[in-house]
């Protein structure tokens, strides 16, 4: 066998994993999330109901693996010590409207994510973990790579991230799902801007 060659089995996982999340994408655009079930997933993919749960052990679980790859590349990590050290406001701007065009341009999905965390516990204990996890990996490393915010614990970095993340993602939600207060993006994104660098001036300041 060819040693750059992939193994069948792992193809045949991925595969199924690809489609099963592909086809939980489609369900939710066309008949919502609520009306969306792991069976119905099963049988739209043509595929049996332990085939579904071998990988996934809900269709919350679907969701939050269709909600991840749609982050990727989305923090570029130079921006960041740009944001923190020199709280610019034309880089800080851009990672709002990228924020904002994500969730456009994925916004049945977002949307599921919204209902998810609104209705189940545990969806929100989750993805509460898992940003506060991945800011915390990233404060360290924000600390590690840059002097001036070495002398800066750790903690006060990751709180400050934390909360100015989850404002802009609690107001994007307000924005596009609920009741906007703004008349366009731009004075929405203008506003987000200008509270998420004040936000990180008043946990970061010395």
């Amino acid at each position: 066998m060819d040693d750059n060659q992939e193994p069948k089995f792992h193809r045949d996982k991925e595969g199924k994993i690809k489609l099963i999340i592909e086809t939980f994408v489609r369900l939710i655009i066309e008949k919502g999330y609520t009306n969306v079930s792991t069976n119905l997933v099963a049988k739209e993919a043509g595929l049996s109901i332990g085939t579904i749960y071998n990988y996934f052990k809900s269709k919350e679980d679907i969701l939050h693996s269709a909600f991840q790859g749609t982050i990727e590349d989305f923090i570029d990590f130079s921006d960041i010590i740009k944001i923190l050290t020199t709280y610019d406001y034309k880089t800080t701007k851009m990672l709002v409207s990228k924020y904002l065009a994500n969730h456009k341009e994925y916004y049945q999905l977002h949307k599921a994510q919204d209902q998810a965390i609104a209705i189940n516990q545990d969806v929100f204990h989750n993805y509460q973990k898992n940003i506060e996890d991945y800011i915390r990996a990233f404060s360290e490393q924000v600390r590690q790579s840059v002097v001036q915010l070495a002398k800066i614990p750790a903690e006060t970095i990751s709180n400050a991230m934390m909360l100015s993340t989850n404002l802009l993602d609690t107001l994007v939600h307000q924005h596009l799902f609920r009741v906007s207060f703004f008349e366009n993006d731009e004075e929405f994104v203008d506003y987000v801007t200008k509270l998420f660098i004040f936000t990180l001036k008043l946990y970061l300041k010395e």
